[in-house]
């Protein structure tokens, strides 16, 4: 658009990604930065919470012990927190430990998450069902497995009573204008604890909050993506910056069962340019952009033997044009 309208295209973010950072570096594109925070304010405080070591101890809770200190010591202080949960929902598997059978979307196949008005939703089509308590492969008793948002809000009620509690994820900010219903809320200081998905990572600044808990910083990091790790980057280190905008003494704690993994450990240091290097290696040595492009095709439709053929005779066609292109 920039192109055809001939003008200037700014794209801002405290974590661009690879390629894009990649293309400042080789002079395809004007990089400016940003060195400092609004009124040369210092990061927050980050702290990494070995999840292990929690489960060894015997601790069973989703908030660790170290994250339920700090959200007692801002809320006894006045101030704000927000938990960041990348899961919306209550339980985002439901397993039959009989027969081992994943409640799963009979349209598209995705596994259904449990919310807490007993049902189960399909986050990529949009259907809803009721939830059963029996499999309907076996009969056996279904268990729901993993944890959402609502779960998390569920045992920050349960340990806070007395304390204001907001909840922006697809569920409760589908409807126009809900977002900017909580948002105000939040600002305006009605509310102690805001709990969300990527929703609250970013563009937000909220005078009120010192502390920000990562719930579980591992989410993204196993996704069958060659971005995982870039992306679990970005989203800790968005969320982190929510903390202590205004006033000094800004806490991040970020729970994780991989405490040692580069991309926590440097997104837990702010420092985008070590990750960046590092990144950029991986990368290189798998052929990945920016150094190789990639294309993806999907394929859909009623009947899985034609998808399948379908899509078979596409790579042949690719093939037959170019031995440049690798088909996987």
């Amino acid at each position: 658009r920039g192109q055809l309208e001939g003008a200037v295209v700014v794209m801002g973010s405290a974590t661009p990604s690879i390629e894009s950072y990649y293309l400042a570096r080789q002079g395809r594109v004007q990089r400016l930065d940003l060195p400092h925070r609004v009124d040369n304010l210092g990061l927050p405080r980050t702290e990494i919470v070995d999840l292990r070591a929690e489960f060894r101890a015997g601790h069973q809770g989703i908030l660790s012990r170290r994250l339920r200190e700090e959200i007692a010591a801002a809320l006894g202080a006045g101030r704000q927190a927000i938990l960041f949960l990348n899961r919306r929902g209550y339980a985002p598997h439901v397993i039959c430990r009989q027969c081992g059978n994943v409640v799963s979307c009979r349209h598209c196949a995705i596994v259904l998450t449990y919310h807490r008005d007993a049902t189960l939703r399909c986050h990529y089509c949009g259907y809803v069902e009721r939830a059963g308590a029996n499999c309907s492969l076996c009969g056996g008793i279904l268990s729901y497995l993993g944890t959402g948002t609502q779960r998390v809000e569920e045992e920050v009620a349960e340990l806070w009573p007395g304390a204001r509690i907001i909840r922006a994820d697809r569920d409760t900010t589908a409807k126009r204008g809900q977002w900017e219903t909580i948002y105000g809320a939040f600002a305006a200081g009605q509310a102690d604890i805001l709990i969300g998905t990527q929703t609250i990572t970013k563009g937000m600044d909220f005078t009120g909050v010192t502390l920000v808990g990562v719930i579980n910083a591992d989410l993204s990091l196993y996704q069958p993506d060659f971005r995982a790790r870039e992306r679990t980057f970005q989203l800790i280190t968005q969320v982190a910056g929510r903390a202590g905008r205004k006033t000094p003494g800004g806490r991040v704690i970020i729970q994780t069962y991989n405490p040692e993994d580069p991309a926590i450990v440097l997104a837990a240091a702010q420092d985008y340019y070590k990750f960046y290097a590092q990144e950029l290696r991986n990368r290189q040595a798998l052929g990945y952009p920016p150094f190789n492009k990639l294309v993806r095709l999907g394929f859909s439709g009623p009947e899985e033997a034609k998808v399948i053929e379908a899509a078979h005779n596409m790579s042949e066609e690719i093939s037959r044009v170019s031995n440049k292109i690798e088909v996987m």
